[in-house]
This record gives structure tokens, sequence and C-alpha cells, in this order.
């Protein structure tokens, strides 16, 4: 097992990177770690591991360096509150992961085959302590796996890594066809708030009139997609995120206007 450390996703070719991306992996692209990349989120650094077996890309990842607050994972109550008021820099530590700081659910480690994963996992082990000296970075994480792919982990644990539970993460099966659909299913209190926001967009974004109650019932994976690029184009989006973002009690990071306008 060979394994090649680049400095910036710009210096791998994009159709070397997506050979081995499976399609449900989107948060893995070269384009979406480029965005991450281009955009410096948090101030991040990175790295971005190749491995081969021989002359076969096996297996890639992402590297991410940043400051992480860990009263995220130990919540907030008044003795946390009190230590933050006093300190505000008290729980905040520097960290390397193994993944993107974007936290989508995603793991960023790709690998062709279950064959390769204690190698694989061996040899990023190795790289990660090598850039941890290098840079001054106590504390190290490979994130996020979901429950199917947990036991394919457990190797990690060899290499001195802990398995803890990350922060909480939902998913929505989409199996309605229209947006109707989708909102007579609601129970009646989130139905009204839901029909007083479309409302208030009517009437506060001059584009959105132009929109018909047949765009409104379209399937999600077109009309409503259109629908959102006419009522939030960029700086707007990026506003409202910042706004839902003052008032998030758990969160990882906060993305900034260039990661919005890039993606």
């Amino acid at each position: 097992m060979n394994a090649i450390c680049h400095r910036s996703i710009h210096e791998i070719d994009a159709s070397l990177w997506d050979s081995i991306v499976p399609e449900n992996e989107p948060f893995h692209s070269h384009k979406f770690v480029s965005v991450n990349e281009d955009a410096e989120v948090e101030n991040s650094k990175f790295w971005y591991i190749l491995f081969y077996d021989q002359d076969q890309l096996v297996a890639t990842t992402v590297l991410s360096a940043f400051v992480i607050s860990l009263d995220l994972f130990i919540g907030d109550n008044g003795i946390i509150k009190l230590i933050k008021k006093i300190n505000p820099d008290f729980f905040k530590t520097k960290i390397l992961v193994c993944g993107l700081l974007v936290s989508l659910g995603q793991s960023n480690l790709v690998i062709i085959s279950d064959n390769y994963t204690k190698d694989v996992l061996f040899e990023l082990s190795s790289k990660m302590d090598e850039i941890c000296i290098r840079e001054r970075i106590k504390n190290q994480a490979i994130k996020e796996f979901k429950e199917k792919y947990l036991r394919k982990m457990d190797c990690a644990c060899d290499n001195g890594f802990l398995k803890v539970s990350s922060i909480p993460y939902m998913s929505l099966e989409i199996r309605w066809k229209y947006f109707d659909e989708y909102l007579s299913d609601m129970r009646h209190t989130f139905k009204r708030q839901v029909r007083n926001s479309l409302r208030k967009i009517r009437k506060t974004v001059p584009a959105v009139k132009q929109i018909t109650n047949e765009m409104l019932s379209g399937i999600f994976d077109s009309e409503i997609v259109l629908l959102s690029q006419h009522m939030c184009p960029p700086d707007l989006c990026c506003a409202l995120y910042l706004k839902v973002m003052e008032r998030a009690t758990t969160k990882l990071e906060t993305l900034n206007d260039l990661f919005c306008k890039f993606y």
C-alpha cells in the first residue's frame, strides 16, 4: 500500500479522484471538495490522500484541520455557560479530522473494497500522526459513519481510535411525488406554518409572484429546485442561513458567503 499526500485538491486530476467515488456520495466529489477548500470555511487546512495498491487507486480521503469547541459534545448547561463566560476559549482545541469540516453525515473516506480497509486505515493513521506532529495538533478523529458502515471501521480501534457518537443526524426518505402530497402529510400545526411562510414569501419577494401553483406542486427534483433558484439567490440564501445559525444550539461549523456563492 502506497499513500500519496497532496495539499490542494487542485493538484489532483478531477477524473482520477472521481473515478472511485460512488454516485450516491456527492459530498466526496472533486467539485464539492474543491468548494470547501476554495471557500476557506473556518480557516481550515486541508490534506488529500490517495491510496494505491501498486498502480491501482483503491481509496481516497480528505483531512481537515480546524478549531473545534468541545462543549458541542457535552451540552450547554449552567456550569458550561459560566465557564465559557469566564473563559470563552476554554473548550476550544485544534483537531485533525478525516473528513470535511462541513458536516453532512458523510465520511469522506472512499475505499473500493472491504479487502483494503485494514491496510488503508493503518496508512491513514500513520499519515494523520505525521501531520499532527508537524502541525502541533493534539486531537484527531475519523468521521462520520452511518450504522451500516460502523462494523467495517472497527479495525480503526486497532490504531488507537475510540468509537464515539457524533452530533445528531437525520435523514428523510422522499416518498412524495408532489409538494402538495408532502404538505398534506404534515400535522396541522406545521402545515399552517409552511403555508403562512409561502404567503409571506409571495408578498416580500417580487419574483415569486410569477411562480404558478403548478410549479409549487411540481416534483421535488426539478420544479422545486427551480423554485428555490427564483426565490433565493446566493446572497439571500447565505443571509437566511446565517440567521438560522445564530439560533442554533448545536453546530460544528458556520459556512461563509464564499461557500454559498461557489456552490
